[in-house]
């Protein structure tokens, strides 16, 4: 289901690459970022058969950056493999309103075992967030004048993105202003109103958002 390229620089974090093989073994350039954690004897773990493991705030704020990211835990003496999405992390401490600013890493308990049915469910999710980001970008105006190319994916489901791109949907439609925004980015209005309510940030929106707050 995927290619794997192990990352030659792991300062920041990512230590390989995933990219989907679509029908026919074909090159998706659907990726994954991934962050490999080894664990040599796991001594404990909870009550609910999870096992906790310290995470590094500014690596999960990198991999954050990603559209797709994941943190893997592999415990050698049970020969398994532990993971969880970035992004569901990151609702954690949101959820639970963790004050990362005062402290370096959290503690996440990882439950999640990475077998063939796993990979198959993160497989369908990273497919349909990129196909979501392609259903904006097939019916572009842009397409018509040929600079579509321009017009780059930044983030898709995110959860901060979409809270942002919330507030700044709220606002437009106060102001009645939302059809500003489709001539600054040049998005149709279904297309510009797809976007702002699935948290899929392009580089013609950001754009446009910030000429528009300027």
């Amino acid at each position: 289901m995927f290619l794997i390229r192990e990352e030659t620089q792991k300062d920041f974090g990512v230590d390989l690459r995933l990219e989907l093989l679509l029908e026919e073994s074909y090159a998706s350039n659907y990726k994954i970022d991934v962050q490999v954690k080894d664990v040599k004897e796991a001594k404990r773990f909870n009550n609910d058969g999870s096992y906790s493991y310290q995470i590094k705030i500014s690596t999960l704020n990198y991999l954050l950056n990603s559209i797709n990211s994941l943190f893997i835990i592999y415990l050698e003496d049970r020969d398994i493999f532990l993971w969880e999405w970035c992004y569901i992390i990151r609702k954690y401490i949101e959820d639970n309103k963790v004050n990362v600013d005062n402290q370096n890493s959290i503690s996440y308990r990882f439950i999640k075992k990475l077998d063939e049915q796993e990979l198959q469910e993160i497989f369908s999710e990273v497919k349909s967030k990129y196909e979501k980001i392609l259903t904006v970008d097939k019916n572009s105006i842009l397409k018509n004048i040929k600079q579509n190319s321009s017009d780059l994916n930044i983030s898709v489901d995110s959860i901060v993105t979409k809270y942002n791109l919330k507030i700044i949907y709220d606002y437009l439609i106060k102001k009645k202003q939302l059809g500003v925004l489709t001539v600054l980015t040049l998005y149709g209005i279904d297309e510009l109103l797809y976007a702002l309510e699935n948290g899929i940030m392009t580089t013609r929106l950001a754009e446009g958002i910030k000429q528009f707050l300027i």
